[in-house]
C-alpha cells in the first residue's frame, strides 16, 4: 500500500531534485519546451489553479518517493492531464 498527501514547501528541494533527474524529466514537458523544475517554479507551480501536485510514498514510511501532478486542470470541461514521478528508483 501507498499514502498520497499534498505536495508541502520542505517537499520543495527533494522533488524539484527527482525533476532535474534526465531519467525523469526526459519524459515530461511543462509548456514551452521547460522540463527542468526549481524548487522556486515548482512552489508557483503548486500555487496556481490549473495544477494539483501531491507526494506519495510506502506505508509505513514519512520520506516520499514520489510526486503525483495533474496540470492543466479545466474545470469547465473537467479535464487535466495527469503525469506523477517515482522519484527514489529502488522502489
Amino acid at each position: 500500500m501507498a499514502w498520497v498527501r499534498p505536495l508541502e514547501p520542505h517537499d520543495l528541494e527533494l522533488t524539484a531534485g527527482w525533476l532535474s533527474n534526465e531519467r525523469n524529466y526526459a519524459w515530461l514537458d511543462f509548456g514551452g519546451g521547460v522540463q527542468q523544475l526549481s524548487p522556486l517554479a515548482l512552489a508557483a507551480m503548486s500555487q496556481r489553479d490549473m495544477h494539483d501536485l501531491m507526494v506519495f510514498g510506502a506505508d509505513g514510511e514519512t520520506t516520499p518517493i514520489g510526486l503525483i501532478g495533474v496540470s492543466n486542470i479545466a474545470p469547465m470541461f473537467g479535464s487535466g492531464t495527469l503525469w506523477y514521478v517515482l522519484g527514489e528508483k529502488s522502489y
